[in-house]
């Protein structure tokens, strides 16, 4: 009777063939993932550009780490299904190759000596044992990159509602700082799950108080961090766990993990993450020993993010220099305040009035001299759907050569933390100089 209860449950039909072709489904999947994961670098930039044109730069600053996570998490996700689609596909290849050549590797051949045979065999027995491997291999990483899409997912859904939450709580305080608060929940909540963690210690967690306090925060992290996937998330965790022997395997996903995120720097600079940092834009702002691509029209690819200015090219030829000002979060915050005293009755009389507040903050100068706008506009470039200023400068009495334009937000009550400066070296060579 015990023998019969201890027997393992036969598994239905259905279900041991859905497990023997259960490639055919994961290569499905893991295609489309490949190609869905490949569009979310992309995505991500344009959420860091809506971003930094949307929220002020105290939001920024915290944003900076959701948006490296998530780039470190968009290429665990890709390499993670490229290489299961590799493996799998390599497995697909040699179960053909198996069915063409039953008998594997031949020692009955002259293309080698007898011993080199032996010694073939002994490191290479079985073909069909070697698949065998690759198949569980290649179910492993699905399951592995199954676990990271969840994971990455849940746990960005949960930084963002944690940032949002701390947001609507300073709200109605006004010495109190959402970003302090932040720090502090997000410390706490560190603790705890550090708490959690060591529980599970061998010296600790066969104490009593210890037993029951551990299952239920466990299950509280679990569910705050995870979501809807901490139902599916805990079962893959602990299948992993249980069944991996030493710690071998943990110390490869971490090694993976290590290589995946060093690689991903690059892309980092790419979707313009380093902007949402404040040192780094003071950098970029006040550089006019280097020209970079992006204040230059002509250089910049169609539709990419324009920084902090813009003027049509490296070399300036016309007699009117056109400048894009992008007009930022806490700039345009600024001025809009400044501006409420004010309260026109028309939508036109409205875009004059604030013109006219702008151009009290703007100036421009080409080396140190103030070059007043012949025109000055408000403008959505159309690629990038950025909000500006667009401003045409006078060239009249500009020498031929190098020089720097200055854009400078200053002016009354303007403090310290606003007040900025943008630099674009450019050349300027007027065309009757080059008919000369």
């Amino acid at each position: 009777m015990e023998e019969q209860q201890s027997a393992p449950k036969l598994k239905p039909d259905w279900l041991q063939r859905l497990e023997q072709e259960s490639y055919q489904a994961e290569l499905i999947i893991s295609g489309v993932a490949i190609f869905g994961t490949l569009q979310l670098p992309s995505l991500i930039k344009k959420l860091v550009i809506f971003s930094l044109d949307s929220f002020s730069q105290n939001f920024m600053e915290v944003g900076y780490l959701l948006f490296v996570y998530l780039i470190i998490a968009s290429e665990l996700l890709i390499v993670s299904f490229v290489l299961h689609f590799l493996l799998r596909t390599l497995w697909i290849g040699n179960i053909g190759l198996a069915s063409v050549y039953p008998e594997g590797i031949k020692l009955e051949t002259d293309k080698f000596s007898e011993d080199f045979g032996r010694k073939l065999k002994k490191v290479f027995p079985s073909f069909e044992q070697f698949n065998k491997s690759l198949d569980d291999l290649c179910s492993v990483m699905f399951a592995l990159a199954a676990l990271f899409a969840m994971v990455f997912l849940s746990i960005a859904l949960f930084l963002a509602l944690l940032v949002l939450l701390c947001y609507l709580i300073a709200l109605p305080f006004e010495g109190l700082s959402f970003q302090t608060l932040l720090y502090w929940l997000g410390g706490a909540l560190f603790v705890l799950f550090m708490l959690q963690g060591l529980m599970g210690l061998p010296a600790l967690r066969e104490k009593d108080w210890i037993k029951r306090v551990h299952f239920p925060i466990n299950m509280v992290v679990s569910k705050a961090l995870y979501g809807p996937f901490y139902r599916p998330v805990t079962y893959i965790t602990y299948i992993f766990m249980t069944n991996s022997k030493g710690y071998k395997s943990v110390g490869l996903a971490f090694v993976f993990l290590f290589t995946v995120s060093f690689f991903s720097f690059p892309l980092i600079n790419e979707t313009r993450i380093l902007f949402t940092q404040s040192n780094y834009q003071e950098k970029v702002r006040l550089s006019d020993t280097r020209m970079r691509f992006y204040n230059y029209d002509d250089q910049r690819p169609t539709g990419d993010y324009i920084p902090f200015a813009s003027i049509p090219s490296e070399v300036v030829r016309g007699t009117v220099l056109p400048v894009f000002v992008t007009l930022r979060n806490d700039p345009e915050e600024f001025v809009d305040n400044r501006c409420e005293d004010e309260a026109p009755s028309t939508s036109a009389e409205k875009s004059r009035v604030w013109i006219s507040c702008l151009q009290e903050y703007y100036r421009f100068y080409i080396n140190e001299a103030e070059i007043e706008p012949t025109g000055f506009y408000t403008y959505k470039w159309p690629e990038s759907r950025q909000y500006g200023i667009r401003a045409f400068l006078p060239m009249q009495g500009v020498p031929p050569g190098g020089h720097r334009l200055r854009i400078a937000f200053d002016g009354p009550e303007v403090d310290s933390t606003l007040r900025h400066d943008i630099l674009v070296p450019f050349q300027y060579y007027p065309e009757e100089e080059l008919l000369k």
